[in-house]
């Protein structure tokens, strides 16, 4: 997903000592059919790979 890269982060949660969580959404076309995407990455840790949360389309 290399829209997700690009997509400017929309919402922070920090956890306190469960981590950080960023909300991104950007648009994602599949030939003739658009939709918004959300994703949310949880870091766990500082320094820590990001792990996928969740992604879904909204319309």
């Amino acid at each position: 997903m290399h829209a997700a890269l690009d997509a400017p982060v929309f919402r922070v949660i920090d956890r306190g000592k469960y981590g950080v969580v960023c909300g991104v959404a950007f648009p994602l076309t599949l030939g003739a059919r658009t939709a918004t995407v959300t994703t949310s990455w949880h870091y766990a840790a500082a320094g820590d790979a990001p792990r996928l949360v969740t992604a879904y389309p909204t319309l």
